[in-house]
């Protein structure tokens, strides 16, 4: 799932059909063995559902630990998501809005830059496709910051 930008209905309405496909049960697990769902940043911000969204999403997170992964976008990275809705949400709904919003940026801080699916791999090459919503001119993230990651295929 792409830029979800808070809109829950939209997210909604795809579990739905995940449910239908028997894919996910009622209660947001994934039923279906090899099934994985996959949140590409930028989920919760620029709409009245920010922190509905932001709810389901760690809902999904909690039941299917080793089946649903989020990367962070832009507006969640270093406190940016505070410019939009969400944050205007927390101080509508939370009269402690300042331990919501530590509680919300630790959340953040957690997700990965980027998510690695590995196509193929021999002795001295690996070939992988990388979902990430931060752009690779984007100079805080590099493919170089992973170290030896890419040059030891035997390593997990």
């Amino acid at each position: 799932m792409g830029e979800l930008f808070g809109a829950f209905h939209s997210l909604a309405r795809d579990l739905r059909s995940l449910e239908q496909q028997k894919i996910l049960d009622e209660h947001m697990k994934i039923i279906e063995p090899d099934c994985y769902i996959v949140i590409n940043g930028n989920s919760a911000s620029r709409s009245a559902y920010a922190l509905e969204t932001l709810t389901v999403i760690a809902r999904l997170l909690y039941v299917n630990p080793d089946n649903v992964f989020v990367t962070i976008g832009t507006q969640e990275e270093n406190g940016q998501w505070q410019q939009y809705s969400l944050k205007h949400q927390l101080m509508v709904l939370s009269p402690e809005t300042s331990k919501s919003k530590k509680i919300i940026e630790r959340f953040f801080n957690t997700l990965p830059s980027a998510l690695y699916l590995i196509a193929d791999r021999t002795a001295t090459n690996i070939s992988a496709v990388r979902i990430s919503n931060v752009g690779q001119s984007n100079k805080n993230f590099s493919e170089n910051f992973l170290g030896d990651f890419f040059n030891h295929p035997e390593q997990d």
